[in-house]
């Protein structure tokens, strides 16, 4: 029950962090318009990067970070709080781990640009990036102390002592024929 708890904290955690990211990240891309336009207009030397995340396909990747797992995060807590008693499936560790290298890469892509940003947003972004990172970290946090769903499957061959010769009883849902002639088991679907 404890273990319950905990994932269900990490998962808390991991929702409040990833929507406080998007909203940052937002709130960072306005700011960045707003200083490339009053630079533009006073014809300023403004830096080569306009915004944390380096082009548009960088944005378009931190949005799919923060919005995609702020979703995911809020299914996995719901499918966690409707199943109690259940441990993590192979689903969630997937996803966990690969919230791991998503966020890792993110963090790492906003970190890059904070020497090339403007002043007014290299706070910004030295924020973002540490929420990616702080992220990345629950994600990984939570996948060591998660136990894993694991089903392992018991099948015993038995032999039988009361002929003269051995024989292996087969416990299968595939049938099969046992010859006199040549004492091997033949299957057949």
């Amino acid at each position: 029950m404890r273990e319950l708890g905990v994932s269900i904290a990490f998962k808390v955690m991991q929702l409040i962090i990833c929507v406080a990211a998007l909203i940052y990240k937002k709130l960072t891309d306005n700011k960045a318009r707003m200083i490339f336009l009053r630079n533009r207009k006073t014809s300023n030397e403004w830096n080569l990067l306009q915004n944390v995340t380096w082009s548009q396909e960088g944005s378009d990747f931190s949005i799919f970070a923060y919005a995609g797992y702020t979703y995911i995060i809020a299914v996995c807590l719901l499918a966690r709080l409707m199943n109690l008693h259940k441990k993590a499936s192979t689903t969630d560790i997937l996803l966990m781990r690969f919230g791991v290298i998503i966020f890792l890469l993110q963090g790492i892509l906003v970190f890059y640009s904070v020497e090339y940003v403007p002043d007014e947003i290299r706070l910004n972004a030295l924020i973002l990036g540490s929420l990616s990172f702080l992220t990345c970290g629950l994600f990984l946090l939570e996948d060591c102390l998660t136990e894993k769903e694991t089903s392992i499957e018991h099948k015993f061959i038995q032999t039988d002592v009361h002929s003269n010769k051995p024989f292996k009883k087969i416990i299968s849902s595939i049938p099969v024929e046992r010859r006199d002639d040549d004492n091997i088991i033949h299957t057949y679907v």
